[in-house]
């Protein structure tokens, strides 16, 4: 939906004129904790995973100190619950699994394969999905996406959860349901972010990052780092069962 400049304006002042008493609100009340439990969803609960040791290759598994890295080359797409069928697959195979580990998943074997030769930054750059630990039963698959072309959309439903500052970061939470596409997030994660520094000047707000919860049990979400304008993270939370 294409808005011009006068039309942007209204809906800014519309729209947006709860953001600085929501934000208020927020910090007077403190910082607002993730709750765990809350990144289960009933839905998902209740699916019964198809995952075969068919339907995947290890490729690789390199201990950087800090964590181990493995490069897992997909021969279909998975879906989360299956991405945690993964990794209980991986925990059960391995004696000494370390807690923080990340998977790298393709659908590119020979991309796949060099993965333990690149450099974190290269890594980054050509990993189509990634599993990590939320905690020792709760893991989240995130997909990254560049949007080429940026839209205009404006949020009709959202709710500002919390906001925090840290070393020069302000991290704000958000609720924005319905929201699907990575294109349309980035959108309007990025028109509220303009809008709440806008509105909040004596808050000191610099870079971004902002985490965007798609449903009520904020089992999906998008993330936004300020410093990568045209990059939205797409996450999925799934428990270990």
């Amino acid at each position: 939906m294409k808005l011009n400049k006068n039309e942007k304006r209204i809906v800014t002042v519309s729209v947006l004129g709860t953001i600085v008493i929501t934000l208020g609100f927020t910090m007077m009340q403190g910082d607002t904790k993730f709750n765990q439990k809350s990144y289960v969803s009933t839905e998902n609960s209740v699916e019964v995973s198809s995952l075969s040791k068919d339907d995947y290759e290890v490729i690789s598994r390199v201990d950087e100190g800090k964590q181990v890295v493995y490069s897992v080359f997909l021969k279909r797409e998975i879906s989360s619950k299956e991405a945690a069928e993964l990794i209980k697959n991986l925990k059960n195979e391995e004696e000494k699994f370390k807690a923080n580990y990340e998977v790298c998943l393709f659908t590119d074997k020979d991309v796949a394969t060099s993965v333990k030769e690149m450099s974190i930054e290269e890594r980054g750059k050509v990993v189509e999905k990634l599993i990590v630990p939320v905690d020792e039963s709760t893991i989240k698959m995130m997909e990254y996406s560049k949007v080429e072309k940026e839209i205009d959309s404006v949020p009709s439903d959202y709710e500002v959860i919390s906001m925090k500052n840290i070393e020069g970061v302000t991290n704000i939470e958000l609720m924005l349901k319905g929201v699907d596409k990575a294109d349309e997030a980035l959108a309007q994660i990025k028109f509220l972010g303009q809008n709440i520094k806008e509105l909040n000047p004596s808050k000191n707000i610099s870079i971004l990052n902002i985490v965007a919860y798609t449903d009520e049990d904020k089992s999906k979400s998008f993330e936004y780092d300020g410093n990568y304008k045209d990059t939205v993270i797409k996450n999925q939370y799934e428990k270990i069962n």
